[in-house]
């Protein structure tokens, strides 16, 4: 299960600029296990993982131009089998979705129509997020910038009552 983590959010990963830079622009997605031991917290290299344990994803953009990047948008994926761990991402303010598409801030909230046809709001399982999207920054020549999300790894997968 973990091997098939690292591939999806190495896949999956996107990154959004307002003009190319192949040659400047450099990103880095890491993945670690988190441990407490004795109340302190600390993450150590994520080898194996099971189902209950916390991984942080860390996803590092570096500009090693001499010319800003414009508006850099970060797409961090959450991966079947996980469930995203909400107030969990640094820099805080990313915006959730359950299909890459439509972006909305936490906690997502989607329709339901009973069985005696009326509707109601109700929020998405954390679970069914399926990606974080940072607003869009400027990121300076030689600046680097970095966005963290953590997830726990499912006992078992749900089904998702997302259509």
């Amino acid at each position: 299960m973990f091997k098939l983590l690292i591939a999806t959010i190495f896949m999956v990963s996107q990154l959004s600029a307002g003009q190319t830079f192949a040659d400047s622009l450099s990103n880095m997605l890491g993945v670690s296990r988190i441990v407490s031991q004795n109340g302190i917290e600390h993450s150590e290299p994520a080898i194996s993982a099971k189902p209950g344990d916390i991984l942080e994803y860390t996803a590092t953009y570096r500009n090693s131009g001499d010319k800003a990047v414009r508006k850099l948008e970060v797409t961090l994926p959450i991966p079947v089998g996980t469930e995203y761990l909400a107030g969990e991402t640094r820099p805080a303010g990313a915006w959730a979705s359950v299909d890459g598409k439509t972006f909305a801030p936490e906690p997502l909230r989607h329709r339901i129509i009973k069985p005696d046809g009326s509707q109601v709001d109700e929020a998405v399982a954390l679970q069914d997020y399926r990606f974080l999207r940072w607003p869009p920054a400027d990121l300076a020549a030689g600046e680097t910038r970095e966005c963290r999300a953590r997830v726990k790894i499912a006992t078992r997968v749900a089904e998702s009552k997302i259509r």
